[in-house]
């Protein structure tokens, strides 16, 4: 779609960029839709197998792991560890430091992947 169309489209004059529209919205919400299912596979497959980086010419696949904190109560969480929802940055940085996470928080960690590729 050019930006003539574009323009068109936005002023709601063009019924064939509006219909491009829609076929490329519809493309799009395939190819996610299978991006998502291999990438979910390629996870999967990294964490059974152990392999945290995968590299080549094309670029790269890295299994990264994300933790998050949340607090299942937070009455039971001392003050200084609160603003109107958990301070995640405060909770990281006791756990770093002391190696012990505040009363009445959890930790759970999840992996994802990272990727960039050259292009061919």
């Amino acid at each position: 779609m050019g930006s003539k169309e574009l323009q068109r489209f936005i002023d709601n004059k063009s019924l064939v960029a509006l219909r491009k529209f829609v076929t490329a919205e519809a493309k799009l919400k395939e190819l996610k839709i299978k991006h998502d299912e291999v990438i979910e596979q390629v996870r999967t497959t990294m964490e059974e197998n152990g392999v945290e980086r995968i590299e080549g010419d094309w670029g790269y696949i890295t299994l990264a792991t994300r933790t998050t904190y949340k607090a299942a109560d937070l009455s039971e969480v001392d003050d200084i560890y609160l603003k109107s929802a958990l301070d995640t940055t405060k909770v990281k940085a006791q756990a770093v430091l002391t190696g012990e996470l505040p009363a009445g928080v959890t930790e759970s960690t999840s992996n994802y992947i990272t990727k960039k590729f050259k292009e061919i």
